[in-house]
């Protein structure tokens, strides 16, 4: 399959690249460069690829992207839990995650994560065990603003404070085994935490150790550990909050996803449910499955290398939304 043609825009040299242009990438990320697809001429190209996030244009360079917007579509990349949106005709976003209130043509792409495939598969026992270590944010008056804003008539699915307060005090009173260790601040920021090696570890073992681990979402609506958890093959319990997932060709992946409200009492017959039609050997096909799902579809340079190599711009507009 042939890549379509793309024109990387000007760079502003004030503002840090793209990780697919060789920019920094974020801590716990994997190194991406696809900086060798941008070759194409303005006049030839397909579409125009936009160098940094949304949430670092100037206006001086948003008026240059609407002078480039005449006559190509635009691909720019709005990843920040507080998107900056923008009107600029001829354009979709490329976002990690997609908030109720959206409603623009967007492509959801994965988070970019390190591959935990190499953790050991679980074997099947009795007496499953479920897990989370992570940041729980205090229910302030500006968070609870912020989920009536996004969601008027659904707010409590947009908290994500009060949805990983619920979860996880549902997870301690059920009758499984788990694991949970509540940190104080987040841990996606390098600058936040003291000793990222123990940081990191802790994470990983919680992961090692669990055979469902608790994906919430964060304040965007989406979760950066979801795909961690499925590249390890790790069963993930998702607090449902309408969440869109990329596309892939096989719609039916999220059948392998427990999505119930932590409001709702059926959480833990879901579990229960999911857990007894299981056995030694089925469990490790759906290991397998998961594992597979993230290699072939949900791994960020595999899903980026599906968008860019479509036939023609037509290619692209089938991943978006």
């Amino acid at each position: 399959m042939s890549r379509i043609k793309i024109f990387l825009a000007n760079r502003d040299p004030l503002q840090p690249l793209l990780d697919i242009c060789g920019g920094p990438v974020q801590i716990f990320q994997e190194p991406i460069d696809f900086s060798d697809l941008f070759d194409a001429g303005l006049s030839n190209s397909d579409v125009i690829l936009i160098p940094h996030d949304a949430k670092y244009w100037s206006t001086d360079y948003f008026n240059y992207l609407k002078g480039l917007s005449g006559s190509k579509p635009i691909l720019y990349f709005n990843r920040s839990d507080q998107k900056r949106y923008y009107s600029l005709k001829n354009s979709i976003s490329i976002q990690v995650t997609r908030g109720l209130k959206d409603n623009q043509k967007i492509i959801l792409i994965p988070y970019n994560v390190f591959s935990l495939r190499w953790l050991p598969r679980r074997p099947y026992s009795s007496d499953p065990v479920i897990s989370f270590v992570g940041f729980l944010p205090k229910l302030t008056a500006r968070r609870v603003l912020n989920s009536f804003i996004e969601s008027p008539k659904h707010p409590l699915q947009c908290n994500s404070s009060l949805i990983r307060w619920q979860g996880l005090r549902a997870i301690q009173k059920s009758n499984f085994r788990s694991s949970i260790i509540v940190r104080n601040h987040y841990g996606g920021a390098e600058s936040l935490i003291n000793n990222p090696e123990t940081f990191r570890h802790e994470f990983i073992e919680s992961i090692k150790n669990s055979d469902y681990v608790f994906c919430p979402r964060g304040d965007a609506n989406g979760s950066q550990r979801l795909y961690e958890v499925i590249s390890a093959g790790r069963i993930p319990i998702i607090p449902f909050s309408n969440t869109k997932f990329p596309k892939v060709i096989d719609s039916d992946y999220e059948k392998l996803f427990i999505q119930v409200s932590t409001l709702s009492k059926s959480l833990f017959s879901e579990i229960r449910n999911s857990w007894t039609a299981l056995n030694y050997n089925t469990y490790d096909h759906y290991q397998t499955s998961l594992r597979e799902l993230f290699a072939n579809h949900l791994n960020y340079q595999k899903y980026l290398e599906t968008l860019f190599t479509q036939e023609s711009i037509s290619g692209v507009y089938k991943l978006s939304f």
